[in-house]
């Protein structure tokens, strides 16, 4: 599948051999969380399932602000300058340490009088888990950037087979939510250990004296990023924390759910974009390479929306059982979107590659907006299948966006004379 989208784009064959490492381990990686979804949400049951979907949503939102939005920055800076890779791998490990101080610090704080998070054994886990990945996404950058993605391929499966082997045996010793949370913390902590030891020892990086204008000159080039992946995480995870809001952790169980198995949809586009970025963003890609890809994604979309919409009922029902049967209604509901869903992908890779990442940072702040406001309305009446088709309505408009910004700047996106 991905292969047939390079080779009919004329790409190389270092980008084909990426391609089969990225592939395997992504669809392998979230296989196999599939399976540890199917094992913890049977385990917990619908409402410590939902509660555990709580926690999870909140922790990927505080996370942002432990990278500040350098994740993809590090990919862009280290293609365009290699042999400026030393440099900015020691600015983006010193700034998350800095980040990550001072968010815990503003959270403590907060905590005083908003509940921001209630640091019980469960939650603390959890957060040590989001600090790990957030330094071992700095190793990720690097070697995607290198276009080594065998090795984000084999960090990622050992990641989810540790978190999958170490949560039968806290299962097993009947330790619950837990359990389940210590499982999160080790196999986090080991997978960063492991990619930063490869990156050290096998590629020679080291660190080097960096001074705090560099740092806050990260911080200043980043802020796009991370103001775009604030409002993309806000799009995701808006309605989670709205769903439990309003009706409780059950409605957010099934949400999560669905949630779950369109993830996995997801590693489509996101193989893609992860693949195309360093290519986008040195100009490898040209207008006619584009609009080939472009077809290709959205006949990949279509056919998983056709097969999603028709088997979702099956699939909810085989994988989680009758206590989850709601969810399908809302895994129904997003397979309509999925053809758009894998553009809009695309589409953001490419206006970040370009550096517009304003343009998208404003897109995507309408259609949040939108979103929060579609929720606001249809969850009350719809449950949580309200919220999925307040998400299918963003992820329409924020493509009429895309569209007609690419339409009327494609030229200037690929410096082509008018």
């Amino acid at each position: 599948m991905i292969k047939k989208i390079i080779s009919k784009a004329n790409l190389d064959e270092k980008l084909l051999t990426n391609s089969v490492y990225i592939t395997f381990s992504r669809f392998s990686r979230y296989f196999l969380m599939l399976l540890f979804t199917i094992m913890s949400s049977r385990y917990l049951g619908t409402s410590n399932y939902g509660a555990l979907s709580y926690y999870m949503s909140r922790l990927a939102i505080i996370s942002l602000f432990f990278t500040f939005g350098a994740d993809m920055f590090i990919v862009i800076q280290i293609s365009v300058k290699p042999k400026k890779a030393n440099t900015y791998i020691t600015e983006n490990i010193i700034n998350r340490i800095g980040l990550i101080l001072i968010t815990t610090i503003v959270i403590i704080l907060l905590n005083k009088n908003f509940k921001i998070l209630d640091f019980n054994i469960v939650i603390l886990l959890l957060y040590f888990s989001y600090i790990f990945d957030s330094f071992r996404t700095v190793a990720d950058g690097f070697y995607q950037a290198k276009e080594e993605m065998k090795y984000i391929a084999y960090i990622e499966l050992t990641r989810t087979l540790l978190l999958i082997i170490l949560f039968v045996i806290f299962m097993k010793l009947d330790l619950g939510l837990t359990g389940l949370a210590f499982s999160y913390f080790l196999s986090t902590l080991i997978s960063f250990l492991i990619s930063y030891l490869i990156m050290f020892s096998k590629f020679k990086v080291k660190l080097l004296p960096t001074a705090l204008e560099q740092q806050l000159n990260l911080i200043k080039f980043s802020l796009p990023f991370f103001m775009n992946n604030i409002v993309n995480v806000l799009a995701m995870q808006i309605d989670i924390q709205m769903i439990n809001s309003y009706m409780g952790d059950i409605q957010t169980a099934y949400y999560a759910t669905a949630k779950k198995l369109i993830d996995i949809v997801l590693v489509i586009p996101g193989i893609i974009c992860t693949l195309l970025l360093p290519r986008l963003s040195n100009g490898s890609i040209n207008q006619k390479n584009n609009k080939k890809i472009i077809s290709i994604i959205f006949l990949l979309g279509v056919t998983v929306s056709l097969f999603t919409f028709i088997l979702a009922k099956y699939i909810i029902l085989l994988l989680f059982g009758k206590e989850f049967i709601y969810a399908y209604k809302i895994l129904r509901t997003f397979s309509i979107a999925f053809p758009i869903i894998f553009l809009n992908a695309y589409f953001g890779s490419l206006l970040s590659a370009k550096n517009k990442q304003k343009v998208t940072l404003l897109i995507n702040v309408i259609n949040t907006a939108l979103n929060v406001l579609l929720n606001s309305l249809l969850i009350p009446t719809y449950y949580s299948n309200g919220a999925a088709i307040a998400t299918v309505i963003t992820i329409f408009t924020t493509f009429i966006m895309y569209v007609f910004y690419y339409l009327t700047k494609k030229k200037v996106l690929y410096n082509e004379p008018n």
